[in-house]
């Protein structure tokens, strides 16, 4: 299975009052929209977020129906997804 490093997102703020949506992720030349990647977590492929030395992986939620992405608990109160530079 493959291993993916996100770099960057693509977001829509246009969901509510200070909510910010990520309807897309990307790397080094590849980009899959959420559906996307969880279809590909739930067939054994894995994304990541590196922060600093350490990586924090990305998980689908909720888990009974996922319909986002987010990283796994990781011990900060940052969103290391949401801190990631826009996808060009």
């Amino acid at each position: 299975m493959t291993a993916y490093r996100i770099t960057c997102v693509t977001k829509d703020d246009k969901k509510g009052k200070g909510y910010q949506t990520i309807t897309a992720v990307g790397g080094t030349s590849w980009k899959k929209t959420v559906p996307e990647v969880i279809s590909a977590i739930k067939a054994g492929h894995t994304f990541y977020v590196q922060i600093g030395a350490g990586e924090v992986g990305v998980i689908e939620y909720p888990k009974s129906n996922p319909t986002f992405i987010r990283t796994a608990p990781d011990g900060t109160k940052d969103d290391n997804l949401l801190s990631l530079t826009a996808c060009a």
